[in-house]
């Protein structure tokens, strides 16, 4: 059922018509095919009141399949007890064998009622449509939400084709439908609940950030509306993006609302666990419920996220998005939000709009409150990576295929035992290694570590060779089976340094790193497709030394490095982008003595050390044009800093602080107000003794976005006692 057509609904253009796109072949259910597999109703069965709790004129019908409530009786008294909490009554409803008329008669009967929440294998109406050229017979939860309009069936066949008289809405419905293989109904509803128990309390938070992902026919629209409700929305509508493997790669990137734009079937993403809590679908059948496997049920049904699934039971879906989302952004939860859209337009177009419904629970408002984020942190007792003899320091992290991937200089050798890189990775449950990375005669420093277009670790390192007598890159490739030999980058006597790695979304894999080709200290920069390195060229030609470079990628897909630049007794922070050509923006540092750059995306935050009254740390982040912080209060004295953004949106800057000794101390800001980033510092090693220095820090989803997707936080450092140096991690409960 391959449906094209050009409809024009008063958008200001031609709205491209969704297509019914499955790759399988699939065609959906019939209503025959589906009514053979129901059992027989008995039109006199009436719902039994088994709770209600009356408190409020605004009330919530919950209505359970009869057969699952006693296994799910605690589950839902939970929900009513949350419903209660935010000012609603609530009545607990048991059926069997009841009709979708006599369900919809039932409904009339009550009070107050805002809204109804089916859940289990509860009646289902049927309407029919030709008005994209063909017979679409599909389920209508409208059917339920119109108590005082005239529903007919003109040829008795089962299947509504009339719908006159008063058609608005009075209500809005929300069905929790487990039609999944996965799992068996009762387990899935209680995973549900589990999860809306959890988001109410706040234990269940993602970034108050938006997705619109809008596929090729529709690539003239940008944020759906979604703007609304989130002050920052992710756009995703050029044509080499919006392809199945970016939009599985975002569903584990952790937003809070995904509106999704293309042409599909019911099913498609079971292999997956996406992270986000609300979606809106304008595609094909998104959710069409009454088939196995369904995609909204996946969506809703998975163990960790996943909440509520806006979207159709037919070709066609919601327009006008701005009218929907701008009611939640009012205030009003999503089943209110969803009856106010309809209500302006759902009888513009049947064909686009009725097969419009709500699965899982409409009560529910995006960007909840929650309680604050905890900075609870382990003890560092015990917390050692790998134990050695000889001393390990300067820890690099990265976190990809379930696994956290540590590299570092080590001093241990069994051949050597002079200086070499050395590697080890937590798969879920223990440290495995530590693996030689290429050990050799003399000495390897300053490794880095980065991911490839096809998904392999790449490990970058300045290396000291027998007979060269300079510093030249080496490369080596994680591919499961071990690390390739050590193959050289570009040969030059110029002594390349400190490489920092960053990956773009188009899968290449951009290198920096410091080199006194030109005598003086510049920046350089080579891309890697998983086969070959470019020719390097220089990022900086400046007759000062720049030096110490860090990467990031920002949310458009720029190239960004950050750098420190040195001239006479001066020393300042410099950015450089790339847009056809290298650009150098600075110094963002001002007037300051200022050093040592870490950086962060979504758009680039970047943290540096300045000496102002002492060692000061301050914060610069880019909206178009840059925007310097005041220095980062308590953190003085201060050195090392490393800055990431976490799953919540909140922005942490770790870094070596001193009070009695050097100690690793963090602080965070609300999620994504960096000027309020001068909440108290936590001194997290100050109960262990000895000298804590050089943090790196790996939290979920690090740059939140657009640079790795990390699984597990943690900051790792190196610990100086007795002569040895360890690699330490302390990680969030």
């Amino acid at each position: 059922m391959i449906l094209l057509i050009l409809l024009n609904l008063q958008l200001g253009d031609n709205v491209r018509q969704l297509e019914w796109v499955d790759p399988y072949g699939r065609q959906p259910t019939s209503y025959s095919e589906w009514l053979k597999q129901q059992p027989e109703s008995q039109k006199d069965i009436v719902p039994h009141t088994v709770l209600a709790i009356i408190k409020t004129d605004s009330l919530i019908d919950i209505i359970v399949e009869g057969k699952l409530y006693p296994y799910i009786s605690s589950e839902v008294t939970t929900f009513c007890n949350d419903l209660v909490d935010a000012g609603y009554s609530v009545q607990v409803d048991t059926v069997t064998g009841i009709t979708h008329d006599a369900l919809r008669t039932y409904l009339t009967t009550l009070e107050n009622l805002m809204g109804a929440i089916f859940i289990g294998n509860l009646p289902v109406a049927w309407f029919e449509t030709q008005g994209f050229g063909c017979v679409e017979e599909f389920p209508i939860d409208i059917y339920f939400m119109d108590l005082n309009g005239i529903w007919e069936d003109t040829n008795g066949d089962g299947i509504y084709d009339g719908h006159y008289g008063d058609v608005g809405l009075e209500i809005w419905v929300g069905r929790l439908y487990p039609n999944l293989t996965w799992d068996n109904p009762i387990k899935l509803l209680k995973t549900y609940f589990s999860k809306n128990h959890a988001y109410r309390e706040g234990n269940l938070s993602l970034p108050g950030v938006g997705l619109a992902f809008v596929d090729d026919d529709w690539s003239y629209w940008s944020a759906c509306g979604l703007d609304h409700v989130y002050p920052s929305v992710e756009v995703v509508n050029t044509e080499t993006l919006t392809v199945a493997n970016e939009y599985r790669q975002r569903l584990l990137m952790g937003y809070e609302w995904i509106h999704l734009c293309a042409h599909s079937s019911p099913w498609g993403i079971f292999v997956l666990e996406p992270h986000a809590h609300f979606y809106n679908l304008f595609s094909c059948s998104g959710t069409r419920y009454i088939e196995l496997n369904c995609i909204a049920n996946w969506y809703i049904f998975q163990q960790n996220y996943g909440l509520l699934v806006v979207g159709s039971s037919k070709t066609g879906s919601m327009l006008y998005f701005d009218d929907f989302y701008s009611a939640i952004g009012a205030g009003h939860n999503i089943g209110d939000a969803f009856k106010i859209w309809f209500n302006l337009h759902g009888e513009q177009s049947r064909d686009w709009f009725y097969g419009l419904n709500l699965i899982g629970d409409p009560t529910l408002h995006p960007l909840a409150d929650t309680s604050p984020f905890k900075l609870t942190w382990y003890s560092c007792i015990d917390s050692t990576i790998f134990v050695h003899p000889e001393s390990d320091g300067h820890p690099q992290v990265l976190a990809s295929n379930g696994r956290i991937f540590v590299i570092w200089e080590s001093g241990r050798s069994e051949d050597f035992g002079r200086s070499n890189v050395y590697f080890g990775y937590y798969d879920g449950t223990t440290w495995v290694g530590p693996f030689g990375v290429c050990r050799q005669l003399y000495w390897d420093y300053t490794p880095a570590l980065g991911l490839s277009g096809d998904g392999n670790l790449v490990a970058v390192w300045a290396s000291f060779r027998h007979r060269a007598y300079y510093y030249n890159l080496y490369y080596s490739v994680f591919d499961d089976t071990g690390w390739t030999a050590g193959v050289l980058i570009a040969d030059d006597p110029a002594f390349d340094m400190r490489p920092s790695l960053v990956h773009d979304r188009d899968g290449l894999l951009h290198l920096f790193w410091e080199s006194r080709r030109d005598v003086d200290a510049n920046i350089y920069h080579t891309v890697f497709d998983g086969t070959t390195w470019t020719a390097p060229e220089p990022v900086t030609s400046s007759a000062a030394d720049e030096c110490a470079p860090v990467a990031v990628v920002d949310s458009s897909n720029r190239v960004w490095v950050f750098y420190t630049r040195k001239h006479g007794s001066n020393s300042e922070i410099y950015a450089s982008y790339y847009d056809d050509g290298w650009y150098s923006i600075g110094p963002l540092s001002g007037t300051y003595f200022a050093q040592s750059p870490d950086a962060a995306c979504d758009d680039p935050y970047v943290v540096w050390m300045s000496h102002r009254d002492g060692w000061q740390l301050i914060i610069a982040y880019y909206t178009g044009d840059w925007v310097i912080c005041d220095p980062i209060l308590g953190a003085s004295p201060a050195m090392a800093p490393d800055i990431a953004i976490d799953t919540t949106g909140h922005i942490w800057v770790v870094y070596q602080g001193y009070t009695d000794n050097w100690e690793i101390c963090v602080h965070k800001s609300p999620p994504l107000h960096v000027s309020e980033i001068s909440i108290p510092k936590v001194n997290i090693t100050s109960l262990i003794t000895n000298i804590d220095m050089l943090p790196d820090t790996l939290f979920d989803l690090t740059g939140r976005r657009t640079t790795r997707h990390n699984l597990t936080s943690g900051i790792y450092y190196t610990k100086i006692g007795n002569k040895l140096h360890r690699i330490l991690y302390i990680r969030q409960p």
